[in-house]
């Protein structure tokens, strides 16, 4: 029962500390990519036609 809690534990600090390491890392050497993907994806989106093409 003790090791399993502390496996738990483990594998919980481990989680939630990527989580943390992950956000500082993207705050200080991620400067303005964070939308780039999303920005490519609405450029290539804004001459779409509506699904189902003209409308009679």
């Amino acid at each position: 029962m003790d090791m399993m809690l502390v496996g738990f534990s483990i594998i919980g600090l481990t989680a939630f500390l990527a989580v943390i390491v992950q956000g500082i890392g993207q705050g200080l050497f991620g400067r303005n990519q964070q939308d780039e993907y999303l920005s490519k994806s609405r450029s290539f989106q804004t001459h779409w036609r509506g699904i189902g093409g003209k409308k009679s």
